[in-house]
């Protein structure tokens, strides 16, 4: 019955993306600052040394130590400390440690524990056990557990499409999710004021399948602990998909209410463009289609408009969140905006990734050097090519792309020789990690030394 209820709802989400998604096309996006934000046309997001950009503190959070202070170490009261910590400064606006909080207590929860600690799901289950009658007082732990029986349920149940779940997936999904449940609300019960209980709520009842109603009690109980957490935000945003019963022309409805909200709580911009993207999926799925072979509603103008407006002014109020700026990144890529993702990229240039940078981060930088050198930006090409062998200096296709754009520069400014020598040591650092690399050896030989005779200037500088 149940597997009949979810084939069902898949039904009705592809109807449901064809019926609405025509209808939000038509909306004018309309757009106000948020009350404290500064006037765009004097907007400076180039952080300074008075300025330091508060993700590099979240992208180089350990959070291993605090796997092993839990874990190995059960040091409980070290662990609900550093919770209590972070909780209070990201409930009093600190996006950092928002940030932070959010990995945390997924880190603390999750398959990493399990990497880290090297320790059996059972062996966890009862330090987490432990930590609960320990700790009776504190929601730290019932939190933690419940978290971690929503990704043990996700874990049995599996990824897939519902129809593909076994019967017993199915029932080890319901079976933890129940658990996660019942500490979800005795974490709730013994603090009111932590949003995170009542998020991972929304996410149960998902699951289980209940009604519109009891998603939005949790939503509205996270609200009011934080009445700017994103993270309540998502999973609404999530809830009111197609693929869950709900509509595009919902999810639009939604965007507004964040807009308004935003000039208060500007974080909830970063919705607007979210909603687009998944709006953009929604198509896919009525089409049958794992990934678009174009992005045509991301692409359109007004909607394109909006996504950007969001995100300048999110970014005028939180200029140093380097995630959210590659995700602008991805968004723009995906609605066919090269020159938007180009101009972003440029701006991550200024800030320093080095021990940070994730591997997509890395490629972006490539792509985007690739996309500025066809396109005949040879200076943007070689800034964002360098920046990416400093990132990561093992790939011989990121010197050759660094060579290439030198080489070209030089062509245009033959007095500039330090440009060739540039492209020179680029190709010979290509060639240092293989060897046998044509595209290098073929512009080392036939193009670079060739210059160096044109100058009169001996082979090899």
């Amino acid at each position: 019955m149940k597997r009949l209820f979810i084939l069902l709802a898949l039904l009705f989400a592809v109807l449901s993306a064809g019926i609405y998604a025509n209808r939000g096309m038509l909306r004018k996006f309309e757009y106000q600052l948020p009350k404290h934000a500064p006037d765009l046309a004097k907007m400076v997001t180039t952080p300074t040394a008075a300025d330091p950009a508060p993700l590099i503190v979240v992208q180089s959070y350990d959070f291993t130590p605090w796997i092993k202070t839990l874990y190995i170490q059960k040091d409980f009261s070290a662990v609900e400390r550093e919770v209590e910590r972070l909780l209070n400064l990201a409930r009093g606006g600190d996006r950092n440690s928002m940030n932070i909080l959010d990995r945390l207590l997924e880190a603390l929860s999750e398959d990493y524990v399990k990497t880290v600690s090297k320790m059996k799901v059972s062996e966890i289950l009862s330090t987490l056990n432990e930590w609960c009658d320990k700790s009776a007082g504190s929601h730290v732990p019932f939190l933690v557990r419940g978290g971690f029986y929503v990704h043990y349920a996700w874990e049995a149940r599996g990824y897939s499409f519902a129809q593909n779940v076994s019967k017993v997936g199915w029932k080890l999904f319901m079976k933890r999710l129940k658990l996660a449940e019942e500490d979800l609300e005795e974490s709730y019960r013994l603090n009111k004021n932590n949003p995170y209980s009542s998020c991972y709520m929304m996410t149960v009842a998902l699951g289980q399948n209940r009604p519109y109603k009891d998603k939005e009690k949790y939503f509205q109980r996270a609200m009011a602990s934080d009445p700017g957490n994103l993270n309540a935000c998502f999973i609404k945003l999530n809830y009111l998909q197609p693929r869950w019963g709900g509509s595009t022309e919902q999810m639009l409805d939604f965007a507004e209410e964040c807009r308004k909200d935003a000039l208060r709580h500007p974080a909830l911009y970063l919705i607007i463009p979210e909603t687009h993207s998944e709006i953009e999926s929604a198509f896919w799925l009525a089409a049958g289609k794992d990934k678009p072979a174009e992005a045509k509603y991301l692409s359109q103008d007004n909607v394109w408009k909006d996504i950007e407006g969001a995100y300048q002014i999110y970014f005028s109020t939180f200029p140093n969140d380097l995630r959210n700026r590659f995700r602008y990144v991805q968004i723009a890529t995906q609605a066919k905006k090269p020159d938007a993702a180009l101009d972003q990229m440029k701006e991550l240039l200024k800030f320093n990734l080095v021990g940070i940078a994730t591997g997509n981060w890395i490629t972006a930088f490539y792509e985007s050097g690739t996309y500025a050198y066809s396109i005949g930006k040879y200076e943007d090409a070689a800034a964002l090519y360098q920046r990416t062998v400093e990132l990561d200096p093992t790939e011989p296709s990121y010197f050759a792309g660094l060579g290439a754009a030198y080489w070209i520069l030089w062509t245009a400014h033959e007095s500039r020789v330090e440009y060739l020598d540039k492209s020179k040591m680029a190709f010979e650092n290509s060639l240092k990690l293989d060897p046998n690399y044509a595209y290098s050896k073929n512009y080392l030989t036939n193009y670079v030394e060739k210059g160096y005779e044109k100058i009169g200037k001996p082979k090899g500088g």
